[in-house]
C-alpha cells in the first residue's frame, strides 16, 4: 500500500467522521483506510456508518485499518501539506507530511473491520439539494424530545407527490411542549415516495458532514438510510416503529387571537431575558406576555426584573397573561423567514402556533407554561 494525497483533506475527513465517534460510535471506533486506483477512501463504522473519497496518486494499492484515535492525530497537527503512506509490513503503514519532518506509524488493529453497507442500484432514492435538505434539519431538529425512552425522541421524513413533476418533503419532530414542521418542495428526480422515522442525533450528524453544496442522493433499503454525496457516503438505521399521529394535533389549531410584531425587536427582548436567566442562580421563572390593544408587554423576575414593551397588531382579544420558555420561543422566532413574525392561540393553556407560507412551509407549535411552575 503506497500513497500520496492532500494532508488537508485527509484532516478534514477525519474531523467529519470524528463527529460520529464522540457521541454515538460502538468502541473501540475502528478505521478502514483503503489505497483505490485514484482515491484514498476512508470507512467509519458505528451506528453511523461513514464513507469518503479522497483523490490520491496510487502507486501500489491495498487497505489497512487501525484505531481511528490513531489516525486522527493528523488533525491535531496544524500544518497543510502533502501526505505520503507507505506500508512497512503487514501490521505497519508510515504516515509522512510536513515536508517529510512529521512522521506518524500506525498499527493494524487485531479487531474484525465489519464493512459500511452499500447503497444497492434497485433501492429506491430521491435527489434533492442538501442545502434544502439541511435546511429542513436545522429549522426541526431543536424539537426532538431528547428523552431516549419517548416515543417523540425520533424525526419522522414523509416524501410525497406534490404535483406533476414536483415532490413534497416534510420533517417533523416534537417533544411534550413544541411541535416543529418544515416543508419543502423539488423537483422529482428519482423513485422513492414514503415515510421513514430515524433518530435526530443520527441525522444531525448526518447534516454535519455533509458538504453545503451540490445535491444529495437518499436511498432506502434493508432498514437503513444512505445519504450520499459525490465523494461522501453516510448511512445508518431506520427506526422499526410508528411515529405519533402529530398532524391530528395540527388539525385542532385554533387561532382566534394572534399578535404581530417585528422579528429583530422581539429577540432583542428575548437575548435579554436569556442573558438574565443564564445570570440568575437559580435559573429565574419563565417570561411572561401581556397584550393591550396594540402592544405587547413582555416580562421576566428573576434576580433582576426585566420589563419591555413593543407595538404590536393584535386581533382579537386576550385578556390573561401567558407564559413561555424564553429559549423555546427564542429558537421559533429565529426561524421565521419574515421581518414580523405572528403567533397566535387560544388561551393560556392551549397550544400557540406559529405559521408561515402559503402552504404552511413553517408551522411550529409552542405550549404555555403553567406559571406556578418556576425553573422553566
Amino acid at each position: 500500500m503506497k500513497f500520496t494525497t492532500d494532508l488537508g483533506e485527509v484532516k478534514k475527513a477525519l474531523a467529519a467522521m470524528g463527529k460520529a465517534v464522540k457521541k454515538i460510535s460502538i468502541e473501540p471506533a475502528l478505521i478502514k483506510m483503503e489505497a483505490l486506483e485514484d482515491s484514498l477512501r476512508l470507512s467509519l463504522n458505528g451506528t453511523v456508518g461513514v464513507q469518503i473519497s479522497i483523490p490520491a496518486k496510487v502507486s501500489e494499492q491495498g487497505c489497512f485499518v487501525t484505531s481511528f484515535s490513531s489516525a486522527n492525530i493528523l488533525t491535531v497537527r496544524h500544518c497543510n501539506s502533502t501526505l505520503n503512506g507507505k506500508s512497512i509490513d503487514e501490521d505497519t503503514l508510515l504516515l509522512t507530511y510536513n515536508g517529510g519532518k512529521a512522521k506518524t506509524v500506525l498499527t493494524k488493529s487485531n479487531t474484525t473491520f465489519v464493512d459500511i453497507p452499500k447503497p444497492h442500484a434497485e433501492y429506491p432514492q430521491v435527489e434533492l439539494q442538501t442545502e434544502a435538505v439541511k435546511k429542513l434539519a436545522k429549522d426541526t431538529l431543536f424539537a426532538a424530545c431528547e428523552d431516549t425512552n419517548d416515543m417523540l425522541h425520533a424525526v419522522k421524513l414523509d416524501i410525497a407527490d406534490d404535483e406533476e413533476g414536483i415532490l413534497k418533503f416534510v420533517l417533523t419532530a416534537a417533544d411534550r411542549r413544541s411541535i416543529a414542521k418544515r416543508t419543502a418542495y423539488a423537483a422529482k428526480n428519482g423513485t422513492y415516495t414514503g415515510s421513514t422515522v430515524l433518530l435526530p442525533e443520527q441525522l444531525k450528524i448526518t447534516m454535519d458532514m455533509l458538504d453545503n453544496d451540490g445535491n444529495l442522493t437518499i436511498a432506502f433499503g434493508d432498514g437503513k438510510v444512505f445519504f450520499s454525496q459525490e465523494s461522501i457516503m453516510v448511512c445508518f438505521q431506520e427506526l422499526a416503529r410508528k411515529y405519533p399521529n402529530i398532524d391530528s394535533i395540527i388539525q385542532q389549531m385554533n387561532q382566534p387571537f394572534s399578535f404581530k410584531v417585528d422579528k429583530k425587536e422581539l429577540l432583542d427582548v428575548l437575548n435579554s431575558v436569556l442573558y438574565l436567566q443564564g445570570a440568575a442562580r437559580p435559573v429565574g421563572s419563565s417570561l411572561m406576555l401581556q397584550f393591550t390593544d396594540d402592544a405587547v408587554t413582555i416580562s421576566y423576575t428573576g434576580n433582576t426584573e426585566y420589563i419591555e414593551t413593543l407595538p404590536a397588531t393584535i386581533t382579537g382579544t386576550f385578556n390573561a397573561p401567558v407564559y413561555f420558555s424564553a429559549a423555546m420561543l427564542k429558537e421559533i422566532v429565529t426561524i421565521c423567514p419574515n421581518q414580523e413574525v405572528v403567533i397566535g392561540g387560544e388561551n393560556p393553556m392551549h397550544p400557540f402556533w406559529m405559521t408561515c407560507g402559503e402552504n404552511q412551509e413553517y408551522l411550529y407549535c409552542l405550549m404555555p407554561i403553567n406559571p406556578n411552575f418556576q425553573n422553566q
